[in-house]
Formats: structure tokens, sequence, C-alpha cells
């Protein structure tokens, strides 16, 4: 495969149309395409909330072995998993023409791994913990590698079938109207589930898996224009030295790079602000459902605002709207652990009206990736993305080996450091919006060859 330079015309793969060829297929259908992908995100998304990853993944963890380098180990897995996996699947996906089979299929082994998961900790703790540790350790793992295959799939999906500027339509649809169920199913069940000793996590396990389910069967009703066989589709899928050379040429892509993983790094204290409020505030059990209500309840509200400015002003601003509201969650922890015990536990529940803006992170930076690249390469620049956004997941078990040895203070601290530089950095990205209309797929912004 040969990359174009500055000079050559947008798209220079034959199996791809014209610009003004795939605004008219996407525009095809897109209306209902765009319902069918906010069902399935909204569907997706309550099942997601009864394992969030700030609350009960890390509490379930924590009712094996309470110390902070194993809960760790969970943002590593998590993040690597998704890069690695991308980096192995792109080429694939590029060649595949009715990606969103290929989606629901993900979707599907999804909630096939957290139905394994309910089965094997229903009921009464493990007599073995140090085996159950490892095994749920292993399946954890598992479920990112295909999270990180979903997450490049939906975005090339999202990529294909909705134009740049109903993307933030779809994420507000998705993400405010999907806070009401899933906000409603977790005050509903959450409680008789949590307020249980041992709490009873084979059942919430068994709500994720079945929402899972319910998400991949949604995808049935998706309408997407499958593109014939060309010469070009049987040459051999890009591998990573084709991913490198794209790297190494777009110069834009680079400095998203280099701040999603500053803004990434800060994020491997996910794990760790429940046991920071056990540690420090005693607080736990009914405190992780309201917390959890809260964090949703804020991707809610945040949605509507950058949902919107999305489609108005592009994703750029909102990429760095989300890293300044990222600061917010260590700084008001630290503060809260300086008040003293009373107000800050009574005030606690606003540090995950700042981590709503994790969730949206991802997607937004996905977006914005989008936009830089064209279509032929999205499953290329998605997974280049996701590998900044894994990286600094390696150092999470050192974070946690960290705040055993410093105590949280120090590390939250060094985070909004490092969200701060990010900030910096991103001041120097393109706004694609630009460059070309926004019903139009964006040429690839390489730089000529010296």
């Amino acid at each position: 495969m040969t990359l174009p330079t500055d000079q050559d015309p947008p798209h220079v793969n034959p199996a791809d149309d014209s610009p003004a060829d795939d605004a008219a297929q996407i525009s095809k259908g897109e209306h209902r395409n765009l319902t069918v992908l906010a069902v399935h995100q909204i569907l997706l998304r309550v099942g997601w909330l009864f394992k969030a990853e700030t609350v009960v993944m890390p509490a379930f963890l924590d009712s094996l072995v309470a110390a902070g380098w194993i809960r760790g180990i969970l943002p590593l897995f998590n993040r690597l998993g998704q890069g690695l996996s991308q980096l192995v699947f792109a080429g694939f996906l590029s060649r595949l023409h009715k990606k969103t089979t290929a989606l629901a299929v993900i979707t599907l082994v999804m909630a096939f791994l957290y139905a394994l998961l309910a089965f094997l900790f229903w009921g009464e703790s493990p007599q073995n913990r140090s085996g159950a540790i490892w095994l749920f350790l292993g399946i954890y793992l598992l479920f990112f590698l295909i999270t990180g295959l979903y997450q490049q799939t939906y975005g090339t999906v999202q990529g294909k079938l909705i134009r740049p500027n109903r993307r933030g339509k779809l994420l507000l649809i998705s993400s405010f109207w999907g806070s009401i169920p899933a906000i409603g199913f977790s005050l509903w069940l959450m409680p008789r589930w949590i307020d249980q000793t041992p709490i009873d996590f084979g059942g919430m396990f068994a709500f994720v898996a079945s929402f899972f389910l319910l998400s991949a069967v949604s995808l049935w009703f998706c309408w997407e224009p499958s593109r014939p066989n060309t010469t070009d589709d049987k040459k051999t899928p890009p591998g990573l030295s084709e991913l490198w050379k794209i790297f190494l040429r777009d110069r834009n892509l680079r400095r998203l790079f280099y701040v999603v993983f500053l803004t990434n790094a800060s994020m491997t204290l996910f794990p760790h602000y429940q046991a920071f409020a056990r540690d420090r505030l005693g607080l736990g059990g009914l405190h992780m459902v309201f917390w959890i209500v809260v964090q949703n309840m804020s991707i809610g509200f945040l949605s509507l605002l950058l949902g919107s400015l999305a489609d108005r002003k592009g994703y750029r601003v909102c990429l760095q709207l989300v890293i300044v509201g990222s600061t917010f969650a260590p700084a008001l922890a630290m503060t809260l652990a300086s008040v003293g015990p009373a107000l800050g536990a009574r005030c606690f529940w606003l540090v995950f009206v700042g981590l709503g803006f994790i969730p949206l992170g991802y997607r937004i930076m996905s977006n914005y990736t989008l936009e830089i690249g064209p279509t032929h390469l999205h499953p290329q620049y998605l997974s280049i993305a996701s590998l900044a956004a894994s990286l600094p997941f390696l150092m999470s078990p050192l974070v946690g080996w960290l705040i055993d040895l410093s105590g949280y203070d120090s590390v939250f601290l060094m985070s909004i450091v490092v969200l701060i530089v990010a900030v910096g950095l991103s001041l120097r990205l393109e706004e694609p919006r630009k460059r070309l209309p926004v019903d139009q797929t964006p040429p690839i912004p390489l730089e000529t060859e010296e």
C-alpha cells in the first residue's frame, strides 16, 4: 500500500468512493442508523453501569484482596488490552464489507464473558482466593482485548454510516438519554445486590451480560451498504509497518498521540477513588450506588454540552474541555481529604461529577480521529489513537504501588500536572472542520516526504 503525500488526491485506494459518493451513500438510511446505533449504545451503557470501572470492578477485586498494586492491574489490563487487539485487527477490519455484523458478533462475545463471570462468582466468596483472583484477571484481560475490537469496529461503523456533523447528535442521544434508564436500573436493582454480605457481584455480572446481549441483537436493524469486492481488497492488509509509516507522516496524528498519552496517564487513578473514600473517609456499601448515579448523571448532562458543541465547533475544543474537566476529580479528592472527614464524606460524591468526563473522553477522541483520517484508513487511525490511550496503563501497577508507599495525595498531584501539560499540547491540534465541509470525508493530512 502506498501512502499519499500532501499533493495526492484524498482517496488513493480504489475501493473507496469519492467524497461526494461517500456522502450520498451514508445519507441513505442515516436517520435509521443513527437511531439504531443510539439504542445499541444505550443498552450497552445500561449494562456497563453495573460493571463500572471506577466503583464495581475495583470493589470486587478488593473483596478478594485489598492491595493497591493488584488493584492497579485493572486499568493496565483494561487499556492495554484494548490497544493491543486493535493493532492486530486493523487490517482485517479494513477489508470487511459488513462491519455491523462484526460489531454484533463482538458484542455477543462480551456478553458471554460476563455470563461466565456471573456463573463463576455467584453466591459465596470463593475459598481459594488466590486462584480466584488470577482467574478473574484472566477473564478481565480477555474481555478488554475484545472491547478493543468493539471500540475500533464501532468507530469504523460510525465513520462509515454517520456524517461528521451528525456524530455529536449520536453522542448526545446515546449518552444523555442513556443515562435515564441507567440511573433508573441502578436505583432499582443495585442496592439489593450491594447491601448484602458479601456483595452479590454475580447478580450484577448477570445483569451486564443480559444487556450486552440485547445490545448485540439491536444491531440487526442497522442498514449498511456493502461495496463489491475489488482488486485492492485482495491485497495483504496493512501491518504494523504501515501503521508506523502513517504515524510518522501525519504530524497532527502524532500530536494527538502525545495528547491522548498524557491524558490517559492520569486515568490510571480510576480504581483508587473508591479505595480512597473507604480508607480516608470510611465510605462504602450503598455509597457506591450513589457515586455511580452521580457519575451517570454527569455523563448525561455533559453530553448535552459536548454533543451539540461538537457538531457546531468540532471535536478539538470538546477534547480540550474533557482534559480540563478531568483535573476536577483528583483536585477535589485532595481538597476533601484536607477539610476533615465529616465534610469530606458528605461531599465526596462531587468527585464522581469530574469522573463523568472520562467515558465521554474516549468517544470524543475517537470521533476526532475519524475526522483527521480518510474512510479507508479509519481502523488504522483508531488503532494508533487507542495505542496512545493504552500505553500509559503499563504504569498502572506502579501507580498502585506508589499509593501503597507514599499515599494518595502525591500521586493525585502528579496526575494534575500531567493533565495541565496535555491541555497545553492540545492547543496545537488542527481543527479538521476548517479544511472542508463537515458532510464530506476528510482527506488524509500527511506531510510530503523529503
